[in-house]
């Protein structure tokens, strides 16, 4: 970082500005990369119950053809 000197106070305001400019910015990327890494996690861990509900609902069809298989005969 510069230091300020008395006579160049403006050029340390214009500095000290893009100094915090580039940390919103720095901010605004995080958030984002965080949004995005949670909408992801939120997507795998929803797949991921599709994909358990559907093996459960195929057990559970197999059971009940199975015992209906075995009440018939």
């Amino acid at each position: 970082m510069r230091t300020c000197s008395s006579s160049n106070s403006s050029n340390c305001s214009t500095s000290k500005r893009s100094n915090s400019s580039s940390y919103s910015h720095v901010v605004v990327v995080v958030v984002v990369v965080v949004v995005v890494v949670v909408v992801v996690v939120v997507v795998v861990v929803v797949a991921a119950a599709v994909v358990v509900a559907a093996a459960v609902v195929v057990k559970v069809e197999a059971m009940v053809v199975v015992v209906l298989s075995l009440s018939t005969s």
